[in-house]
């Protein structure tokens, strides 16, 4: 009698071809949604011409979304006491040093020499009132700090027979960003009727160590009337943060100091975001948006132009690993100027990030697209890498 054939049903071609199409509908998926996704190596660069129109220029700021915005404020508010250019009325021993500087085309130089008090000095014979000020900003750079024995400032009368001082400290070699906050100066004088209100003198003065030689350079010197501004911002240290003119018109300073970033403290921690603002570099350091991060660990992603003279960008990331380069560019067609704005807005939602760039705040090119699971959420800010440069038009939609 013959056998009967089994019915038994054979999985194993079937379970083969489903594999096979799950692969291919896998690869197919990671095709789609990677093919606009930039990958480049460490040492590739994004090579973009921004265009006068772009496509990313309907993006619409409401009421609903966070924005500040500092060219309301009277220009008033701050006031440049002097460049410390050639011409400026400066009294002393100092000279014009068109090699070190800030800004400009040179600062005042001093040397003090074998403990001598070096000394630099500004009268007011009518006088000049210091009552509103609430902060004296300036550069120093110092040749060598070890070699520096003090440094102070002076706000006083004629003769300095009265005056108020602050004591410079936790100063490095090379340039420094000062930031005096004029209540924390100390009175001295001999009648009650002294005060800040009618000053005749500006002084600094600072004092090499016997037997050696220090010299001082001092660039852009400013009185700031107002400190609400620092509520608007989230920093290890308020002398990162400032106020300066561009175009007749205040904007937002930010200074390399002993901190180079600060988080918009209104903005709050967002995961997915539209962020934007308008920058320009003032030095040939990198200057640009923090976004995803932390103002306390400085954690977080960088957007950052590279300064003045140049026309790279580049996107950083730091962690508790360090500083890595997630990716960066070059743009053809212009270089970054001093006295020039430049827009910045970075896209984020999920681990899509999009780095886009624009030269008059309306048409916007796309730089990058990348995708970093690094940070998923976080503050937003502003950051400098080195020098200071000016911040404004910050706008936040989640």
């Amino acid at each position: 009698m013959p056998k009967k054939k089994s019915k038994k049903f054979n999985f194993i071609p079937i379970i083969i071809g489903l594999i096979v199409a799950i692969i291919g509908l896998g690869g197919g998926y990671l095709l789609y949604n990677s093919k606009n996704v930039i990958t480049v190596s460490k040492n590739e660069s994004l090579i973009t011409e921004i265009k006068d129109k772009g496509s990313f220029a309907g993006i619409l700021f409401g009421k609903d979304e966070y924005t500040l915005s500092y060219s309301d404020m009277p220009t008033e508010t701050v006031e440049v006491l002097s460049n410390f250019e050639p011409g400026d009325q400066w009294q002393g021993t100092g000279f014009w040093d068109k090699r070190v500087f800030i800004q400009g085309e040179a600062s005042l130089a001093v040397n003090s020499i074998d403990g001598e008090n070096a000394v630099i000095y500004l009268d007011f014979p009518e006088g000049k009132d210091f009552s509103s000020t609430k902060f004296i900003n300036f550069y120093i750079n110092f040749s060598d700090i070890q070699l520096l024995q003090r440094s102070e400032l002076k706000l006083g009368d004629t003769n300095l027979d009265n005056y108020y001082i602050y004591n410079l400290t936790n100063l490095k070699t090379g340039w420094n960003a000062i930031q005096i906050p004029v209540e924390q100066m100390v009175k001295i004088s001999t009648g009650s009727e002294f005060n800040l209100s009618a000053i005749n003198k500006i002084q600094f003065e600072f004092q090499a160590r016997p037997n050696n030689s220090v010299v001082a350079n001092f660039d852009r010197l400013t009185f700031i009337n107002s400190n609400e501004y620092l509520a608007d911002w989230q920093t290890n240290s308020n002398d990162f943060t400032n106020l300066a003119t561009m175009n007749n018109q205040i904007v937002f300073e930010a200074r390399k100091t002993s901190n180079f970033m600060a988080n918009l403290a209104k903005a709050g921690s967002s995961k997915d975001f539209i962020y934007e603002a308008r920058v320009s570099p003032q030095t040939r350091s990198a200057a640009g948006l923090f976004f995803r991060g932390s103002s306390k660990s400085g954690q977080g992603y960088y957007f950052m132009l590279n300064g003045i003279d140049f026309n790279t960008w580049q996107l950083k990331k730091y962690t508790s690993e360090g500083w890595q380069e997630v990716v960066k560019g070059e743009i053809t067609n212009l270089t970054f100027q001093p006295e020039e704005s430049y827009w910045l807005r970075v896209s984020a939602n999920g681990p899509e990030i999009k780095l886009l760039f624009s030269g008059n705040g309306e048409d916007f090119t796309e730089l990058a697209k990348v995708e970093d699971d690094t940070f998923m959420s976080g503050g937003v800010g502003v950051a400098v890498f080195d020098g200071y440069a000016f911040f404004d038009d910050f706008k936040v939609k989640n």
